[in-house]
């Protein structure tokens, strides 16, 4: 039983349907009223049957009394016997005895008990019989015989009369002369009160289960049918299928959250929208941006980033969570006190806005220098939120080579254009002073005026090819290219180098192609090439040596070489001479470290290559190399 109320009480904890929950309840309750109900019933009906057969039961144990009283004056005690044993055939009736006043029976339809004691108390027999039976009075009880018969006992005192003074005394001293107690067969009583209780059980059951069906019918139609749907529909939307709507029927609690559900899916159908919008606009802005660009959190997670980022790492780098892994392929964050954080920097330091020249890696592991700017964003929420936000721009491509550094170069050649223009200025000054000679001594030597004014016209041309050569250099690089000439190129550009060579005790041997390579390209561009690597030969020979430049077409294709024979470039240092910034002069002096990177820009710009050959062995030191190539023009 325990075991069961117990399993039924798992039953109601929650893990079963409600329908199913409310059913057993309902049959709970219905059940347990039921019974309560039909005890009632059963004990009512009970003691209505018994009070109606004991006033039956009453009725003729009056007409046995008032036989009994007339046999009694006759003195027939055999017809009193005899009328107490014809009783007793009644069906209904188990037993007759008359009791003398002191318990004893003397007449009884089991001769056998007759002249012994009642086997139940005289107290317990009838009311007021405590002792003796002087005031006895009328009862009706249930009892049980000593088999196990069940009973309608009823107890009636015989009461004296003037007539019976002879045997029994008078009146006032006794008032009572017996007892007479009829038994009557119960078990109808409880047939009839089974047989009652039965129909009654029957009815309950039927009404039960009429209840418990009608509700479940109705809770799953009117409740659990809708409510079904609802947490169907509350499912799709957590999936993230925001299409999904609760039907619009009725007017109930159930149809009312049904519409709310609705509103509430539109509006973040809605709202998901904008976002989507936003974050596509968002999208869009940062990948329009031709440098890289990302979002990390406090926590060095990538928020965001563009397409630009990705294409400088690659799409495997970039996709990674953390920034140290994704530009530094690192697995746990730099060490602060040996690179720059700008994370670190911002977060403890509160540091604004914060520039960084990094060395980033992509995927196939290789390093490359990046300008990175980062600056701090606070996101306000419940707590302000540090993200910060990097420009990523990198410095092996995007270095351009802008006027003011065209200038700059150029502003190296001021010694040597100088030497360039001072001697045939010389020369013109020295001729103008000797025709003016002539002119006021001579007036008629017209021949040496003329040969004196063709010398300054000579001198004049050198300067204008001078200058010539210098707005080559200097002029801003046309957006259309043209064919130029690389021998060309080489030669003019030499030339204005040729007074730093002489310092530099630099020979200069030129071993120019005699088929006159030619290359579609920015003129000024090439000139600027030629001009860094010039200049990068003569500081790799602080002592003085030769360079030669030599060009050559194969595989169509223009190669041109600069092979010097100074003191050559350390085998550490080779991956690192074109990256923006890097500066090892031999001669000791600091340059910006721009030069060779930006050969690399222009070359690659023009679809070109650029490698370099060298070895430092202080024992066998061959100089350095350098190999331009171009695309021929056709």
């Amino acid at each position: 039983m325990w075991h069961s109320l117990f399993g039924l009480k798992d039953r109601l904890d929650g893990n079963s349907s409600i329908n199913k929950r409310l059913s057993l309840v309902l049959l709970l309750v219905l059940s347990i009223s039921s019974v309560a109900f039909l005890s009632i019933v059963l004990n009512a009906y009970r003691i209505q049957l018994q009070k109606e057969r004991g006033e039956a039961s009453f009725e003729v144990s009056e007409v046995l009394r008032s036989a009994l009283e007339n046999a009694m004056l006759k003195r027939d005690l055999e017809g009193l016997q005899q009328i107490v044993d014809n009783m007793a055939k009644q069906s209904a009736i188990t037993r007759v005895s008359i009791l003398n006043r002191q318990g004893e029976i003397r007449f009884s339809s089991e001769h056998a008990l007759i002249e012994s004691e009642f086997p139940v108390p005289l107290d317990q027999l009838c009311e007021g019989c405590e002792g003796n039976f002087e005031h006895a009075q009328d009862k009706v009880s249930m009892a049980r015989l000593s088999d196990g018969t069940k009973i309608l006992r009823t107890v009636n005192p015989v009461s004296n009369r003037g007539e019976c003074f002879a045997c029994h005394g008078s009146v006032e001293v006794h008032p009572v002369n017996g007892i007479l107690v009829v038994d009557y067969d119960a078990s109808s009583i409880q047939s009839k009160a089974m047989t009652g209780m039965f129909g009654l059980s029957i009815a309950g059951i039927v009404v039960i289960a009429a209840t418990v069906g009608s509700v479940w019918f109705y809770t799953k139609r009117q409740i659990l049918t809708p409510v079904a749907q609802l947490s169907t529909v509350s499912a799709e939307l957590a999936s993230g299928n925001l299409s999904a709507r609760a039907p619009d029927s009725g007017g109930d609690e159930l149809a009312k959250l049904g519409k709310t559900i609705n509103n509430m899916a539109d509006s973040l159908q809605s709202s998901i929208k904008t976002i989507q919008k936003n974050e596509e606009y968002l999208q869009t802005l940062i990948d329009a941006n031709p440098d890289g660009i990302r979002v990390i959190d406090s926590n060095y997670r990538i928020i965001k980033y563009n397409k630009a980022y990705e294409k400088l790492l690659g799409p495997n780098k970039a996709s990674l969570p953390q920034c140290y892994a994704s530009s530094h392929g690192r697995n746990k964050p730099c060490v602060p006190t040996l690179v720059t954080c700008p994370l670190h920097e911002i977060k403890n330091h509160g540091s604004g806005a914060i520039k960084t020249v990094q060395v980033f890696r992509n995927e196939s592991g290789s390093p490359f220098e990046t300008q990175v700017y980062s600056a701090p964003l606070y996101m306000q929420a419940e707590h302000a939120e540090l993200f910060i936000v990097q420009s990523i721009r990198d410095l092996r491509h995007d270095i351009q080579y802008s006027q003011e550094q065209r200038l700059s170069s150029l502003g190296q050649l001021a010694a040597g254009v100088g030497h360039e223009i001072m001697n045939p200025l010389t020369s013109i000054r020295l001729a103008l002073q000797s025709t003016l000679n002539n002119l006021h001594s001579r007036p008629d030597s017209i021949d040496d005026s003329i040969e004196y004014l063709e010398l300054v016209d000579g001198e004049i041309d050198r300067c204008i090819d001078v200058t010539n050569r210098l707005r080559k250099l200097s002029m801003l690089p046309d957006k259309h290219l043209q064919i130029i000439d690389v021998n060309n190129a080489i030669v003019e550009t030499t030339s204005l180098l040729k007074f730093e060579a002489e310092q530099a005790n630099v020979r200069v041997t030129l071993q120019l192609c005699p088929d006159t390579p030619r290359a579609l390209a920015s003129e000024s561009d090439i000139r600027i090439v030629i001009l860094n690597l010039v200049q990068n030969a003569y500081h790799a020979m602080p002592d003085g040596g030769n360079l030669t430049i030599k060009t050559l077409i194969r595989d169509q294709q223009v190669n041109i070489l600069f092979k010097d024979t100074g003191i050559g470039i350390d085998a550490a240092d080779l991956p690192q001479i074109f990256n923006p910034f890097f500066s090892h002069r031999a001669d000791g002096n600091h340059g910006m470290g721009l030069g060779l990177s930006i050969c690399l820009s222009i070359i690659e710009q023009h679809h070109g290559q650029i490698t370099v050959q060298s070895s430092a062995d202080n024992e066998q030191a061959t100089g350095t190399e350098f190999s331009v190539t171009l695309p021929l023009a056709c």
